[in-house]
C-alpha cells in the first residue's frame, strides 16, 4: 500500500483514533483522524479519502448513520465499521450499504489492515 492513499479514521476515543492513525502510517498510508461524523462531513477534502474507518458508537451521528448519509450522497468510498458489539440489525444495515466491512473491537491491527486491503482490492478489481 502506498503513502499517498488517504484513509479517514472517524473515532471519538483519542487513544483509539491515534493508534489507528499510527498503524496506518507504519504501513505507509496517510491516516487522518476525525473526532465525529459531523467533523468528517464538514471536511472539504473528504472525496480524497480512499477508505473510511469508522466507529459505530459516536456522539451525534453514529457510524452507520454517517455511512448511510454518505451513500445517499452518492459516495461509495469503501469503509470499515468497527464496534465492540454489533447486533444483527446493525450488521444487516451495514451489509446493505455495500463496500462496508464490519470488525469487532478490539481488533488486531493486522486484521484491520487485511480487511482494508481486501476492500481496496475489490474496488480496484485486483
Amino acid at each position: 500500500m502506498s503513502h499517498d492513499l488517504r484513509i479517514a479514521v472517524v473515532e471519538d476515543n483519542s487513544l483509539v483514533r491515534d493508534s489507528l492513525v499510527t498503524v496506518l502510517r507504519l504501513r505507509q498510508l496517510s491516516g487522518v483522524g476525525f473526532v465525529s461524523a459531523e467533523e468528517f462531513l464538514a471536511a472539504t477534502d473528504r472525496a480524497s479519502f480512499v477508505a473510511i474507518l469508522v466507529d459505530y458508537r459516536l456522539p451525534g451521528l453514529d457510524g452507520l448513520q454517517l455511512l448511510s448519509r454518505l451513500r445517499d450522497d452518492g459516495c461509495t468510498t469503501p469503509a470499515i465499521l468497527m464496534s465492540g458489539n454489533f447486533d444483527h440489525d446493525v450488521q444487516d444495515a451495514a451489509d446493505q450499504l455495500g463496500d462496508v466491512a464490519t470488525l469487532r473491537k478490539p481488533c488486531h491491527p493486522e486484521l484491520m489492515l487485511q480487511t482494508l486491503q481486501a476492500l481496496l482490492n475489490e474496488r480496484s478489481g485486483s
